[in-house]
């Protein structure tokens, strides 16, 4: 329907011209009608004028605007055409006076028709023209979204944010308003608000703004380091230039890692104290020093110059060197005022610049010189008036000769005086006078008043030759434009002006110019044009025309199907991989479809203009492929991220990183990887990196979870064991001993552990409940075999030197003893003094024993606050093996095993130190808040404590890196080897769980 109604202005216009033709012949003036009446065909034809008319109006009724209207005009046309009816088709026979009437009223249905269909017309124009405006405003807003979003993404990396917070509130809050009025499709303002509210705001001025704001405060800092540098401010000022450089540093890393606020706070603490009141204050103790030395100086230097100045004023210096005068009184004035402002070095300087231009060897030479000066000017008189009156001569000649007589004819002449004019003139330059003087006069003879009788009696009989000369060239000149013509003729009607624009150009301008000169009867150039014409637009030219077109459309067929290879490549790419699902970029897929078929159709033609089209087409779609490309893979690489992110959230709560260490460091290592892609923009790559990680992180989630099972079932044992243990306690009434309750703390500690996620201690600390209850059960047992005992009857043994066991309850001991106590006795049965000396020796042994345990537990708990369970773990473990072997000797009363074994225990605890010893090597670690560089490695106390060492650890590792020439390129989970500065002690790997004692500064 909206194809038809673009016609039907056309039909209304072949209509009325059809009516015209169909009438009757026109009445001419004079003629004279009897009566009024109309012929049956003229009726005809309006009727059938007014039914087209009718039908071509119904399709306007889709205009509430025009109901109204249509409805009246049917009516109308319903009456007339009844009245028709009667009168024309049914009348017999026609009577064409009854019918005149009918006449006005088909004219009137007419013209009411054809007023109508006028504003119907009108309103589908409108219309049309709306929907393209939309359409237009539509496509700018497209064309516009993805400038105005990556702004704003620059924006967020840049820390407008922070910086410029009201610019990025402007912008910000203009892209939202944007896209709203996108989405209620008002896409002029979309197009308003992304142009004024977000793209000129953050336009590449502001960007560049910002960049060179910070870039200005680092410059400045710059320049203060320089001269910090200039004037070795290093060794006089220490505190401040280690300060300033070290703020410096700072802030460049900052500036190349964008971080603008850093870069600034740090560059404006350069600035600060290397201030201008810091400089002023070098400059003025320095300048103390040097003015006493430098005013002796010179007075010196002062008191030469002045000597010098006073020839030069007599010898009137200014006369003959007015640069060397000029130089030397400027110097020693500015000495002088150097002196009198106490600027002794600048007035020396100056001073000596005067003794060194007015020197001794320029004083001896000026005055040769001088002389010599007065002799030339006499000379130089002489030789100028000769040099003007040959000018004049020689400007006659040209002005009075012809041309071709300059060249051809008195070229011998013309050219001796022209060279001798010349040479005069050089030599005149170069202070040669008697020469120059010598050669104007050879001007002025060989142009002499005899050489012009000459000329003009040799043009009187050159006259006729003239006037032949000029008719042959007309001829000649007729002849090469009328074969110019041709060729012109051929150009215009191949469409060389198009392909060609520079050869026909060039041989337009030539013909108009051969015209032209014809016409101003020029006929050698007009001939000259013409062949030239001739020669662009040569036979050869005409085969080369040919063939270029031939290879042209080879080239425009190659050229598109080679386009679209490329766009269907990158489209089946983009369809394999399924970008163009996301709702965000799946217009541009669309559009690239569109273009692809586009430039299908174009290249269908299979002319050289659609093959280009084609061609265009093409690169378009695959623009627009490429673009989905991109962004689907950026999409795609934030759901890994995100997918990563939560897989490390997940892991995190059960504690991965301690629970399982080897996973989380390597998703870790993978994640920092994916970042360092994503920053550089390779988003396939960073994608697959952060799947990996996220396998990793499950993995780890895993293991953690496993560990925790585990430790609970283990716990769960242990509060078992341990209310089994109490029970069995109770029935000798020691459910309240030391070791139920040392086992209490462990199980509350494991409990706690766990809760922590920290698994392996809390499996340390549940085997510790284990340890106690079994600790307890032996005291149980000792306590059970006591009772036993003491229902036995009472018996005397043999005397024995073995001592009788102490009256408090024994502990039985963890194993056999090499030298078993014989079995113990009541001590009843004792004598007394055997009891004393028992009772005494066990005594000594238990004191000893106590020494060495308590020395022991010291050194232990001492090692335990260090933290030497990170810092020296096997040593540790095995110290406090040996202590808790002690401890159970001494509770089964083998206090001299018991002693033996603290002390073992005590040296083993000794060779723990305060601190682990320094790294040897460091993984880099992703720290997403202060990312790890060389600067801040080495700003680590456990390295060197000094980021100003950086370039130490870049010379010891740059082989190993990707790329060695920058020192800034480091990944997570790289090694970086940290070599000895200062003899320090330095071994294995850097561990965060470790205490390492500061490097010294």
């Amino acid at each position: 329907m909206k194809i038809l109604k673009r016609f039907i202005p056309l039909l209304v216009i072949v209509g009325l011209v059809f009516a015209s033709c169909s009438g009757g012949p026109t009445p001419v003036e004079g003629d004279k009608t009897p009566s009024a009446k109309v012929e049956k065909s003229t009726l005809q034809d309006l009727m059938s004028e007014a039914n087209n008319l009718k039908n071509i109006a119904q399709w306007y009724t889709g205009y509430y605007e025009l109901n109204e209207q249509f409805d009246e005009t049917n009516a109308m046309h319903d009456a007339v055409s009844a009245e028709y009816k009667t009168l024309v088709e049914e009348a017999s026979p026609y009577d064409g006076v009854k019918a005149f009437p009918l006449k006005e009223k088909l004219e009137k249905l007419k013209a009411a028709w054809e007023a109508l269909i006028n504003k119907g017309s009108a309103l589908q124009k409108a219309e049309e023209e709306a929907a393209k405006k939309l359409a237009e405003e539509k496509k700018a807003a497209d064309a516009l979204f993805p400038e105005a979003r990556s702004r704003m993404a620059w924006a967020d990396t840049a820390g407008v944010k922070e910086f410029y917070p009201k610019t990025y509130s402007k912008a910000s809050a203009g892209l939202v308003a944007a896209e709203k009025a996108y989405e209620a499709e008002r896409y002029s303002s979309a197009v308003t608000l992304l142009k004024e509210e977000v793209i000129s705001v953050l336009s590449d001025e502001f960007k560049a703004g910002v960049k060179n704001d910070t870039a200005a405060a680092l410059k400045d800092a710059e320049t203060r380091i320089a001269w910090a540098d200039e004037q070795n401010i290093k060794e006089d000022y220490p505190e401040e230039y280690r300060d300033a450089t070290l703020s410096y540093a700072l802030a460049e890393s900052a500036f190349m890692n964008e971080e603008y606020g850093t870069a600034r706070k740090e560059a404006g603490n350069v600035s600060k104290i290397l201030s201008e009141e810091f400089k002023k204050r070098v400059a003025d103790e320095r300048a103390m020093a040097r003015a006493i030395a430098e005013a002796s100086e010179a007075a010196d230097a002062l008191a030469d110059a002045n000597n010098r100045m006073a020839w030069a004023r007599q010898v009137e210096l200014w006369k003959y060197y007015p640069d060397e005068y000029r130089d030397a009184e400027t110097s020693l004035l500015a000495a002088d005022t150097a002196y009198s402002e106490n600027k002794y070095t600048a007035a020396t300087v100056l001073a000596r610049d005067v003794s060194r231009i007015l020197s001794d060897e320029f004083q001896a030479e000026a005055e040769a010189a001088i002389e010599e000066q007065k002799r030339l000017e006499a000379e130089k008189a002489d030789a100028a008036a000769a040099l003007t009156a040959a000018d004049a001569r020689m400007n006659w000649a040209r002005s009075w000769l012809t041309e071709k007589e300059q060249k051809d004819t008195y070229a011998k002449e013309f050219n001796a005086a022209q060279a001798a004019l010349t040479a005069a003139q050089k030599a005149f330059e170069v202070e040669r006078y008697a020469a120059s003087k010598t050669l104007s006069q050879e001007v002025l003879s060989t142009l002499s008043e005899e050489f012009q009788k000459r000329v003009q009696t040799d043009r009187d009989l050159k006259i006729v030759e003239i006037i032949e000369e000029i008719e042959r060239q007309k001829s000649a000149a007729q002849a090469a434009i009328s074969e110019a013509e041709g060729r012109m003729a051929w150009a215009n009607e191949n469409g060389i002006r198009s392909d060609y624009p520079d050869e026909f150009k060039a041989a337009s301008s030539a013909m108009i110019a051969a015209y032209v000169a014809f016409g101003n009867e020029k006929y050698v150039e007009s001939k000259n044009k013409a062949d030239e014409v001739s020669a662009l637009l040569s036979d050869s030219f005409k085969t080369k025309v040919a063939n270029e077109r031939a290879e042209k459309l080879s080239r425009a067929k190659a050229s598109a199907e080679n386009a679209q290879a490329q766009a269907e490549a990158v489209r089946d790419e983009v369809v394999q991989k399924g970008y163009q699902n996301y709702s965000q970029i799946s217009m541009f897929f669309e559009m690239g479809e569109a273009k692809l078929r586009e430039g299908k159709e174009l290249a269908a033609a299979g002319d050289t203009a659609g093959y280009e089209k084609a061609a265009a087409a093409f690169a378009s779609a695959r623009e627009q492929y490429e673009f989905v490309k991109a962004k689907g893979a950026e999409y795609r690489a934030f759901e890994g991220k995100d997918k990563a992110y939560a897989a490390r959230d997940a892991a995190a709560e059960w504690n991965a990183a301690l629970n399982a260490p080897d996973k989380w460091d390597n998703a870790e290592s993978l994640m920092g990887y994916a970042e360092a892609f994503m920053a550089k923009g390779e988003y396939e790559t960073a994608y697959a990196r952060y799947l990996d990680a996220a396998k990793d992180y499950e993995a780890g989630l895993k293991a953690a979870e496993a560990k925790g099972a585990e430790v609970d079932e283990v716990i769960g044992a242990a509060v078992q064991d341990l209310a089994a243990a109490k029970e069995r306690a109770s029935e000798y009434g020691l459910e309240a001993n030391i070791f139920l309750t040392a086992a209490d703390e462990h199980l509350q500690k494991a409990i706690a552990l766990s809760n922590e996620k920290r698994f392996a201690d809390a499996l340390f600390e549940a085997a510790e409940v284990h340890n106690y209850i079994g600790l307890s059960d032996n005291l149980v047992a000792e306590e059970k075999r006591i009772r036993e005992e003491a229902k036995k009857p009472v018996s005397v043994p043999e005397p024995t030197p073995e001592p009788a066991p102490v009256t408090q309850t024994p502990e039985p001991a963890p194993q056999p003893q090499p030298e078993p106590p014989a079995k113990p006795v009541q001590p009843v049965e004792k004598t007394g003094e055997d009891e004393q000396a028992a009772q005494a020796r066990i005594a000594a042994l238990q004191k000893a024993a106590d020494e060495s345990l308590a020395k022991a537990r010291e050194r232990h708990d001492w090692a335990a606050s260090k933290n030497a369970a990170n810092n020296y773990p096997d040593l540790f473990k095995k110290g406090g093996e040996e202590l808790a072997d002690a401890r159970t000797a001494y509770n089964a009363a083998d206090y001299e095993r018991a002693k033996k074994l603290a002390d073992q225990a005590f040296n083993t605890l000794s060779a723990i130190k305060e601190f682990a010893p320094l790294p040897a090597t460091y993984k880099v670690r992703l720290i997403p808040e202060r990312r790890d560089c060389l600067w801040r490695i080495a700003e680590y106390p456990f390295v060197y404590n000094n980021p100003l060492k950086w370039p130490v650890l870049y010379e010891a590792n740059k082989k190993t890196f990707k790329d060695p020439s920058n020192p800034h390129l480091i990944f997570p989970g790289q090694i970086i080897k940290i070599p000895s500065i200062k003899g320090e002690e330095r071994a294995g790997e850097w561990d965060p769980k470790k205490t390492y004692q500061p490097l010294a500064k």
